[in-house]
């Protein structure tokens, strides 16, 4: 990826995009445990003073090629051993947060007071930080992480309008019953697809997932609120 932009794409006065997350999936670190997240904190402390346990992220590699692996809901924990939790890294103003553990790191940017940075200087802060973090594991004597899929995740938090003013193919729900809204109260919605590289050296195609969800409010005078999320997901070859 890179970390340029390109020429001619569009620039919004108030984006929806509320927050964007970047980041690599690896091999599990062997060894790594959560004394060499708390090291790894001490050299970026400055930056992000802030720190919170989170439960630790299990999710399948996209199967590029057949259908994704099911996520089951419960883990099965019997006999197996004990693995690192994640971290959550927080920088002084809420805006940056750094995700780690022993097989993912994510840099997150959220909207606060600021203005949207745009992707690419966010992509240049992530390749940064993912640097510094793998520096981190060779100066503790730990295996260089191997990733084995990326992914670019974006949220965004539209509201004020109903989501068939700028999803087409919802108005498939609307309904011409009498005494029946034509809109949904709720709606949610999930749709994949695979993109083809380009060109990319080491990387293979790669899949989008597009999801959303939106509220009808209760009373005419309160405002739509829909959530769209757009998650993009490469594999190692």
């Amino acid at each position: 990826m890179t970390s340029e932009r390109p020429s001619g794409l569009p620039d919004y006065e108030r984006p929806p995009v509320v927050e964007v997350a970047i980041g690599l999936q690896f091999v599990p670190i062997a060894g790594f445990s959560q004394a060499h997240i708390g090291a790894y904190w001490q050299l970026i402390r400055s930056e992000y003073p802030k720190t919170l346990d989170q439960m630790r992220l299990d999710s399948p590699v996209e199967n590029l090629y057949g259908s994704t692996a099911p996520v089951f809901p419960f883990p099965f924990l019997i006999g197996a051993t004990p693995r690192v939790n994640r971290s959550w890294l927080i920088s002084g103003n809420d805006e940056l947060l750094i995700q780690v553990q022993d097989d993912r790191f994510w840099h997150n940017w959220r909207l606060k007071d600021g203005e949207y940075p745009h992707f690419e200087a966010l992509l240049a802060l992530f390749q940064s930080k993912y640097r510094e973090f793998g520096s981190a594991m060779e100066s503790m004597e730990l295996p260089t992480p191997h990733p084995i899929q990326a992914e670019v995740a974006y949220f965004n938090w539209i509201a004020e309008q109903p989501i068939t003013t700028f999803l087409r193919p919802v108005t498939s729900a609307e309904v011409t019953v009498e005494g029946v809204g034509p809109i949904p109260e709720n709606q949610v919605w999930i749709s994949r697809y695979i993109v083809t590289s380009g060109g990319e050296p080491g990387w293979s195609t790669s899949r989008r997932v597009s999801t959303g969800a939106t509220s009808r409010p209760r009373r005419s005078s309160d405002p739509w609120i829909s959530a769209v999320t757009h998650i993009q997901s490469a594999s190692a070859k």
